[in-house]
């Protein structure tokens, strides 16, 4: 047992923010913090694996990053779009003639290990933990799962084994020290695929134990994308998934822009370049 003062003083890495992942995100109380844990939502290609790829690269945080849902190749392709700002078609076929300059831009993500069981279970995961902290002398700032249907709890029922990943991964989060990010599903609503879904649209209905629950939603011709915070213990959020930021994605290059003017000023530079 412990005081409250003695948690004051002793705190360590707990509920320490990550670094910021868009400024529009920011204004609104939205921040990942560790030993806590987050959930990003979406229908599918809403966005889910492009974020987590895009924060952890462009984060720059110690990451282990639980791949399960994407395999080695297509994470790599997408890895190097992100570093090179190159599309991913670019980095494929620059691959075939120059591996080393995608090497090198690889190499600066020493940092970020990826894990591409595609079922992992509780036990693997917290192997390759262990193994992180063995490799570094230090557990990871962020533990990203993709998705949580992927994992396996060893329970038979669906929906009581997403609640015992979740509970695994508070548990996790509180060990380590790390922001644990999930990756999930909503129920697919054609009507509303534009639109981030509200809370009670997540799968297996899991919102109990994340402090922070994001959903998101592309438009894929125009690259808005809208992100809602339908959770938050630290801010302002709506279960209803209405009220949304609008940022912007260019899904070919795998990069998320805080505002339309940066991402056309992105583009300027690489027609200038």
């Amino acid at each position: 047992m412990r005081t409250l003062g003695q948690v004051l003083e002793h705190q360590g890495p707990a509920g320490a923010t990550l670094p910021e992942i868009l400024p529009s995100l920011t204004r609104r109380g939205i921040r990942l913090r560790r030993a806590q844990v987050a959930l990003a939502a979406a229908q599918p290609n809403g966005g889910k694996s492009l974020f987590s790829l895009w924060y952890a690269i462009s984060s720059g945080v110690r990451c282990l990053y639980i791949s399960a849902d994407t395999d080695p190749h297509t994470t790599m392709l997408r890895a190097s779009a992100i570093r090179t700002g190159l599309t991913i078609d670019q980095v494929e076929a620059l691959i075939e003639k120059d591996s080393d300059q995608v090497r090198t831009a690889l190499s600066s993500l020493n940092h970020t290990r990826f894990s591409f069981d595609p079922n992992p279970s509780l036990e693997d995961i917290d192997l390759s933990c262990a193994a992180y902290e063995e490799v570094f002398g230090a557990y990871p700032e962020l533990i990203i799962v993709d998705n949580l249907m992927n994992v396996l709890s060893g329970l038979d029922n669906e929906w009581q084994g997403y609640r015992e990943v979740l509970s695994a991964m508070h548990t996790l989060a509180r060990g380590t020290g790390a922001c644990v990010l999930i990756l999930h599903h909503v129920s697919e609503n054609d009507s509303k695929a534009l639109y981030p879904a509200p809370r009670r649209a997540i799968v297996g209905k899991v919102s109990q134990l994340p402090e922070l629950i994001l959903t998101f939603a592309i438009e894929p011709t125009s690259g808005v994308f809208r992100i809602a915070c339908v959770k938050n213990r630290h801010g302002v959020h709506d279960a209803s998934g209405e009220d949304y930021d609008t940022v912007y994605v260019d899904a070919a290059r795998m990069t998320i822009y805080d505002s339309q003017q940066e991402m056309q000023m992105a583009a300027k530079r690489r027609e200038w370049g």
